[in-house]
């Protein structure tokens, strides 16, 4: 008999919309028909899954201003009633919410409509720290599916609720993970990626460069750089690796981040959840420099389980960055077994596999 429809509820960031993507992909292949509810900015992401069907709210970004606070205020209620008759149509045995506001509207149709529809709601929270959004849903839904082993911010009456299913990635990143991690030669060329969110992180472009000019002259030759950049900072980053005499190709965005990430013997990043389990899903060693002014700090928290699992390094956005960076990168340059071992043990976070897991989970609460 035909399984009962599923509907996802995410949007705004890749960071929710990739995990969304990849557990439809998944879905379908088992016999799901699957729906995703997102905001216009979800809408517009590129490589949805095939037989994946795309419902948007009419949900805007906050602006300022008190007509642009109205035009908010609008649309979430616009998107509350929207995503009520998106249910009432569907009729899902399974609404599952990715966290992040564009969620929100679909999460709270859907607790309004439980009583008459007796529809499972699950979360799955990306970060090891619970996000506002989830913590206000969490009372109504029957499980938590967490990324990490350990979330901080969850109430101790709420634990029950939890299973640990990993964070979920494009399939590209598992393949990169099949194949062993592979050391610089000690005369051969060192690749380090630099990536820093959607735009790249502003700070990279000179924290970055000025690390790498205090390195040793002869690993300075071997270093081959690929840098994210935002935009109005990519012609200063290229002139400061020009100056240093250091290979460098400078973009705001790469649309083939998992070669780059394949090719790459270290990496300096943000730790987002998204980009974090996609490291670990390709066994790659990186430092972590976590956005300091993230909800709830949660990239801090994301890179402490890293560090915990000597799978990488954690650097803090302060005044003595700079420095620890520089230590800490040439001591790895000239130790790579180091980076070897940190490859090995980071992939320690992604041995659950996701797909397998939430296919069991969402099973077990569906009908047929």
């Amino acid at each position: 008999m035909t399984k009962q429809p599923i509907v996802l509820a995410a949007g705004g960031t890749g960071g929710h919309i990739f995990p969304a993507y990849a557990l439809a992909e998944h879905l379908i292949k088992e016999g799901y028909k699957v729906y995703l509810i997102t905001d216009p900015r979800g809408a517009d992401f590129k490589n949805c899954p095939k037989n994946l069907t795309v419902l948007t709210l009419p949900l805007c970004r906050s602006k300022q201003g008190i007509v642009g606070h109205v035009r908010l205020l609008f649309s979430i209620f616009l998107s509350f009633f929207f995503s009520l008759i998106y249910l009432l149509r569907i009729n899902p045995n399974v609404i599952l919410g990715f966290g992040g506001f564009p969620s929100a509207p679909t999460m709270f149709a859907a607790i309004v409509l439980k009583p008459f529809k007796n529809h499972t709601l699950i979360l799955h929270e990306q970060n090891a720290v619970l996000g506002r959004v989830n913590k206000i849903f969490m009372p109504f839904v029957h499980t938590l599916a967490t990324s990490f082993p350990k979330t901080w911010h969850v109430l101790k009456k709420f634990q029950k609720k939890i299973v640990v299913t990993g964070n979920l990635v494009r399939p590209t990143f598992e393949e990169i993970g099949k194949k062993p991690y592979k050391e610089p030669l000690k005369t051969g060329p060192i690749h380090l990626l630099i990536i820093g969110g959607s735009q790249g992180a502003k700070i990279f472009s000179t924290l970055i460069p000025n690390t790498l000019s205090t390195l040793p002259p002869a690993l300075q030759k071997r270093l081959r750089v690929v840098q994210q950049s935002r935009p109005e900072m990519i012609q200063q980053t290229k002139e400061a690796y020009k100056n240093l005499g250091i290979p460098a190709t400078v973009e705001s965005f790469f649309p083939n981040i998992h070669t780059l990430i394949a090719k790459a013997h270290l990496i300096i990043c943000r730790s987002g959840a998204s980009t974090l389990f996609e490291i670990s899903e390709a066994k790659r060693p990186a430092i972590y420099v976590p956005f300091p002014y993230a909800m709830d700090n949660h990239q801090f928290f994301n890179a402490k389980v890293v560090e915990g699992l000597k799978g990488g390094w954690l650097i803090p956005e302060n005044d003595e960055a700079k420095k620890s960076l520089e230590i800490l990168v040439k001591n790895l340059l000239e130790h790579p077994k180091k980076l070897a071992t940190a490859a090995q043990n980071v992939h320690d976070l992604v041995e659950k596999n996701t797909c397998e897991c939430f296919s069991h989970l969402i099973n077990s609460f569906s009908k047929h």
